[in-house]
């Protein structure tokens, strides 16, 4: 992949899934958008940005970082943990 992908709109989408996922690497959503999975993460350690850790499309699997700004990382985080039940 070597554009940059719809920031905002896959930031947008992860913050109405309600299907979230704690492993070893954080609380995870996966997010299809334009035929491509991206792998959405809350901030690490509880702080900083939410942002993308990878891509995967019918050309392979792609890791990056993309971070998501604070407007979008908010919602995000609500929607985590009203999937996750965290209060």
């Amino acid at each position: 992949m070597s554009e940059t992908p719809d920031l905002a709109a896959i930031f947008g989408k992860a913050a109405q899934s309600t299907s979230w996922l704690t492993t070893n690497l954080g609380v995870r959503t996966d997010v299809s958008h334009h035929g491509s999975a991206y792998t959405v993460l809350l901030p690490k350690e509880g702080e900083g940005a939410a942002y993308i850790s990878g891509c995967e499309h019918i050309g392979g699997t792609d890791l990056a970082e993309w971070e998501a700004t604070l407007t979008q990382t908010i919602p995000i985080v609500g929607a985590a943990r009203s999937a996750l039940r965290i209060l």
